[in-house]
């Protein structure tokens, strides 16, 4: 009787510090990436991040932008510690627009993702939007 005792006791103990561990694991990992269908990738930042379900869709908002993606699009999220992958931008995104070059040459802030577009040379940027880090292919 006392030694199922023991045994409860030590069992809830090393559930408890478990628990507590995992809240230390969680902080490492600053950003939930996306894994779409076609393979493409997009990371956001998870301070500030909110996400709703809706039927097909999830809205993410964060650090005042809101991006929408459907659910059936989606292979796969994951919490990571750095962004992973580059995903091709499949919404119009609103607000300043910071832009790279693929070698990381800043090619400048712009007021938004069209005036990026239309002032950039043709070619294969990265863009970092409000958290979030997106491929740019400009035609």
């Amino acid at each position: 009787m006392l030694c199922n005792y023991m045994k409860k006791n030590t069992l809830l103990l090393i559930l408890v510090a478990l628990l507590s561990f995992q809240d230390m694991w969680a902080d490492d990992y600053g950003y939930l990436t996306f894994t779409f269908n076609n393979g493409n990738e997009q990371s956001i930042a998870t301070s500030g991040l909110k996400m709703t379900f809706a039927g097909n869709t999830v809205t993410i908002q964060q650090g005042g932008a809101t991006t929408t993606m459907s659910v059936s699009e989606l292979q796969k999220m994951y919490f990571s510690a750095e962004p992973s992958g580059i995903g091709k931008v499949t919404q119009e995104t609103t607000g300043p627009v910071r832009v790279f070059t693929l070698t990381g040459t800043e090619m400048g802030l712009f007021a938004n993702l069209n005036e990026a577009q239309a002032r950039l040379p043709r070619g294969i940027y990265v863009m970092k939007q409000q958290g979030q880090t997106i491929k740019l292919t400009v035609k």
